[in-house]
């Protein structure tokens, strides 16, 4: 039978723009719209794999509703204003390199120390940023599709298995994540007598992260080393918080002869 529950999220995540009424959208937007596209994008491969699916009519299918149902349009509609007032010509969305639009993206719009006038201008910039970051993955959606429908082989089928993990071994949570398994991490930490992993006073998450050549590491190594829980809204960049991605990497270390620290290992979920 296919799948539909991740096109049905796909779409609500990309339209839930009111979501920037409780949460800023730097705190969402590392996860909140890659994380939808890639389970969209799984459960695609997943689909076109059965034996009953028509591939070119599902693939249509998907495509007619992302068009439909996703309204953003592919233009800069949304960031015209703001690259003009901010002078951001030459930057790259979200421009976090410039630190105004930084902090504005940033603040929370019901924030109790903002103003009328901040809180209205953080709310539009907000609203319109996440409407862009919605239209990004909307095409992005699309080329993915239409890549797959140029495909021409006789069974029909998606990219294999290897490219499959290529892609994820490309993602930072699997780069990170892998750093902590082989143990790499340990000179960064240290574990109280509570079995809590304290990061080492001469370090924080940033500075390790550029340590390791990826400003991008930093909110993961935060989130794993404080074990955020799911709940948390960067509990996500958790490693502990997801026993398939664990076993990813643990299968992974194995096949290169790494040895798993135990310190990674006693950490995984249970079924």
């Amino acid at each position: 039978m296919i799948k539909l529950k991740f096109l049905i999220a796909f779409i609500e995540r990309l339209n839930s723009y009111q979501i920037i009424r409780t949460q800023s959208f730097l705190t969402i937007y590392d996860d909140w719209f890659i994380e939808v596209t890639k389970d969209l994008e799984n459960e695609i491969y997943e689909n076109t794999l059965l034996p009953s699916t028509d591939k070119t009519a599902y693939l249509e299918y998907i495509k007619k509703q992302v068009l439909d149902e996703v309204a953003y349009h592919g233009d800069t509609q949304f960031l015209n204003t703001w690259i003009e007032k901010h002078e951001l010509d030459g930057l790259n969305f979200p421009f976090i390199e410039n630190e105004e639009v930084q902090q504005l993206l940033a603040t929370h719009v019901n924030h109790p120390g903002l103003n009328y006038t901040k809180k209205k201008l953080c709310t539009n910039m907000q609203m319109d940023f996440y409407c862009h970051a919605a239209m990004i993955e909307k095409y992005k959606m699309i080329a993915f599709i239409d890549k797959l429908l140029s495909q021409k082989n006789e069974n029909n089928k998606v990219p294999d298995d290897e490219k499959k993990d290529k892609e994820y071994k490309n993602t930072i949570w699997f780069k990170v994540g892998e750093l902590f398994a082989s143990g790499e991490m340990e000179k960064y930490y240290s574990i109280n007598h509570n079995n809590e992993t304290i990061i080492k006073g001469e370090y924080n998450a940033l500075k390790i992260a550029k340590e390791l050549g990826n400003e991008s590491f930093n909110k993961y190594i935060l989130a794993i080393i404080n074990n955020y829980g799911v709940e948390k809204s960067n509990g996500n960049k958790n490693i502990f918080n997801s026993r398939d991605k664990m076993l990813k990497i643990i299968s992974h270390c194995k096949e290169k002869s790494f040895d798993v620290i135990p310190y990674f290992t006693e950490r995984l979920p249970s079924e």
